[in-house]
């Protein structure tokens, strides 16, 4: 991120994603020329069920592929949304703002004000480095945010440090949070405006 130099920083979190066909577009459209405008997507998980709980009910990556396949995602990317479900961190409905986004947009000069990452984070997948940084940049004065409602990324099944079977590395997460902030971790309490429309018409 540091070696970039395009006017707009935008990260999506975990490369194994699959995102919508007008996500950059309608970020870059939501940012505009206001520097302190952030915009963010909601998170969803492919299949049925939250990839904690998929091997559990039966569902891996050859699932997943077949999904895909029967799916014609291709020619309609926003067809994603019919066989995923909301991860989570957004677990609150579409219209509550998500205690992270997989896809943050800014401009430059805010992503540099906060520093970006905190490299404190040494956990696995980063602990809650991805929370972390959305709730300095909602939280941060003046901050305009933006959720997209028509846009999204889909994660995709493969075992994640957070995603995967076996206990929950949360508490652990918690801790190290604590450790670097100096505080436990809440969720951003800031306001946001919603553009677009929720899938399904879902509130």
């Amino acid at each position: 991120i540091a070696q970039a130099t395009a006017p707009v920083v935008a990260v999506m979190i975990d490369g194994a994603r699959m995102v919508s066909p007008g996500l950059l577009r309608a970020a870059l459209d939501a940012l505009g020329d206001d520097p302190k405008a952030v915009a963010g997507v909601h998170g969803l998980h492919l299949g049925p069920v939250l990839h904690q709980e998929a091997a559990e009910q039966g569902y891996d990556q050859a699932t997943e592929d077949a999904l895909l396949a029967e799916l014609g995602w291709r020619d309609d990317g926003y067809r994603l949304f019919e066989k995923a479900v909301l991860s989570k961190s957004s677990g609150k409905g579409w219209r509550e703002l998500p205690s992270e986004t997989t896809a943050l947009f800014m401009h430059r000069a805010a992503w540099e004000a906060l520093n970006g990452y905190d490299e404190r984070f040494q956990s696995p997948g980063g602990g809650l480095a991805n929370l972390d940084i959305w709730k300095r940049a909602t939280e941060r004065r003046g901050a305009e945010v933006t959720i997209l409602l028509g846009e999204a990324t889909f994660h995709q099944i493969h075992g994640g440090a957070s995603t995967g079977t076996g206990p929950s590395p949360r508490a652990r997460f918690d801790r190290e949070y604590e450790a670097v902030r100096g505080k436990p971790y809440e969720r951003p309490a800031v306001s946001a405006r919603f553009v677009g429309e929720a899938p399904g018409g879902g509130d």
